[in-house]
Parts: C-alpha cells; structure tokens; sequence
C-alpha cells in the first residue's frame, strides 16, 4: 500500500469518526460548549487511537509520525471536534520524549490508554514574568501540566511540571467550541513531577505545537471554503446563482490558492519533521504562518458570502471564524511564525 493510500484511509476513518460534530457541540446563539461533547470527542480520541498516535512504542503508543497525525488534525478543524487533543496528543508524548523523565513518561502513557485527560497552561513570556494564566479544556482534564518559558534571548529554556490541586476559575472564550478555565494563585507542584527542559528540547515540543495548529487551522478553512462554494452555487439572485458575481468568486477563487498553498507547506512541514530535518522548525512555522492566513482569509470571506445570513449566531457559520482566531494565538501567532522563519532564512543566507 503506498503512503499517499494509507493516508487517505486515515482520513476516511477520522472523518466517520468525527461525522457527528459539529452537530453534537449542541450549540446555538454563541453559547457555550454543550456538556460533555469534549468528552465525547477525547473518548473517541482514545478509541481511535489519536492519543497514542506520537506517543514511542516503547511507552505503550503507536510510534507513527506527524504525516498521521496532520490528517488527523485537519479533520479536528474541519469539524470543529472539541477537546484538548493538542495537549494529549501532540504536546505530551513531545514533553514526555524531551525531558526522558520517568513521571512524564508515565502521564504520557496514561494519556495515551485513556486512562487520564490532561491540559496544557502555558505561559509564553520568555522572561518568565508573571501574568494570567489561561487553560483550555482545564475543567475536563484530570491533570494540569504547566509549561513555562524562562530565561532571556531567542531560544529559551522552559519549565514542565505536575500542579497539585490548581485553582481553576471558568472563563467564557472567545470560540464557543472551546471551555477557558483561569489559574488562579500560586503553582503547587507534585513532589518529584517537575523538570526543566533546554532550549533546543523546548523548541522541538514548541515546533510540534506548530504543526498540529496548521493543520487544525487547514481544516477550519477548508469547512469555511467548502460552505461558502455551496452558498454562491446554490443562492441565486436576480436569477443566477451569486457565485457568477465576480466579487464572489475573487474571493472563492483567493482562498482556494491560499489553502492550496498552506496543504503543500504543511505536507512538506510534516515529512521534514519525521525524518529530523534540519529545516523541520522553519518548516514548522511557514506551515503555521501560511495555514494561519488561509484559515483568517476563508472564514471572514464565508461569512461576506452568506450575507445576512453569515452574521446571524443562530446559523453557526460564526464558529469557524472564531475556531481559527482562537487557534490564530495559541501557542504564539503567525506574526512570530513568519518573525522565525525570516530570522533562519537570513541565517541561512548569511552561513
């Protein structure tokens, strides 16, 4: 079976496994996320095996690499699936391969089992200053894992640990498919369940990050392109269908090259970071830049293509755009992505 096969049965086995969502987040009017659905999604995570994906087969996961795993996420975003699946599926194994620490090591493996949901708080000052720390998913994990970057310069280090009965305050988020806990007061941390990571280790699991939210951000515009295609062939107006006007299918017409472009990226992305390119983190980052882009173009055009009907919170056209202006900033942003890639290409020109 070639690579190209496998994948596309990848991706028809997600895509029956998420063919319930958006529909299940039980959403209307803006509210917020219906209970249960992330629980819903990360229990079909764990059946399908999507937890355990990255995770080493030395620690009980499946070993495959991000060329998995981009499918996988692209479907996430192109159904708006709830969860923290960045957390448990990208951002553990990576921390847990990183820091080689027996108490990651054992979360990890019990992340991947379903045995344990775990959420990710991370403060990305690289000073390390104190602010208001955020956590997705906070109210349906079991464990918070805190991930912090300290230190000065470019490459940070940063700092993992296990927090012990954290203060969670609910929030209300910006994307309605997505719970926003605040942690509040002191970090406790669990005796023994703290490590520091070294800059490059820290720019690895920040790279995973990356990827994963390029190809979520990927899926997102492709729901956003494919609503809006079925809108301007469908909506007609003085007896032809909308899509005839130029000014709409310009703008059909700019978002399809723009996630044209982004897939490429992301696919090169994804097969330089599993075969530990040397290029696999500015790679990284363009896929996040131009994903980014493709996902802010095609949902704030989804919208001016359903007219009235795009602004009204009752028909949900609502939720792709704020999915990808809440994955637009996690994890840093395309203006740092794009700030990344420039500063290694002069670099690289410069060597």
């Amino acid at each position: 079976m070639t690579d190209t096969a496998e994948l596309d049965l990848l991706r028809d086995s997600v895509r029956g496994a998420l063919s319930g969502f958006p529909e299940a987040l039980g959403l209307g009017r803006g509210d917020d996320l219906a209970p249960g659905a992330a629980a819903a999604a990360m229990g079909i995570a764990t059946a399908q095996g999507w937890t355990a994906m990255l995770l080493p087969e030395a620690l009980g996961g499946l070993g495959l690499g991000f060329r998995h795993a981009v499918v996988v996420a692209e479907e996430v975003g192109r159904t708006l699936t709830p969860g923290p699946l960045l957390a448990n599926a990208v951002l553990l194994p990576a921390l847990a391969v990183a820091a080689q620490a027996d108490w990651l090591n054992d979360l990890a493996s019990s992340v991947g089992a379903g045995e344990e949901t775990a959420a990710i708080c991370f403060s990305g000052d690289p000073n390390g200053a104190a602010g208001r720390r955020f956590v997705e998913h906070g109210a349906e994990a079991t464990v918070i894992v805190s991930l912090t970057r300290v230190g000065e310069g470019e490459s940070p280090s940063s700092l993992v640990r296990r927090l012990d009965s954290p203060r969670l305050t609910p929030r209300r988020c910006l994307d309605p498919t997505c719970s926003l806990a605040e942690l509040e007061g002191p970090e406790s941390v669990r005796d023994g369940e703290g490590c520091r990571l070294s800059p490059g280790a820290t720019a690895d699991v920040l790279g995973a990050a990356q990827l994963w939210i390029a190809a979520e951000l990927l899926g997102v515009a492709e729901r956003a392109g494919a609503m809006s295609i079925a809108h301007a062939t469908t909506r007609r107006q003085f007896g032809a269908p909308i899509g005839a006007n130029q000014a709409v299918k310009h703008r059909i017409a700019d978002d399809y090259v723009l996630r044209r472009n982004a897939a490429v990226v992301l696919a090169d992305a994804a097969a330089a970071w599993d075969s530990l390119d040397d290029d696999r983190l500015l790679l990284a980052h363009a896929a996040r830049a131009s994903a980014t882009a493709a996902a802010y173009s095609a949902t704030a055009h989804c919208i001016q293509v359903h007219g009235a009907l795009g602004f009204s919170a009752e028909s949900g056209i609502h939720l792709a755009y704020k999915r990808a202006r809440r994955l637009g900033c996690a994890f840093g942003d395309d203006a740092a992505s794009r700030a990344f890639v420039a500063a290694r290409l002069v670099a690289k020109t410069a060597a």
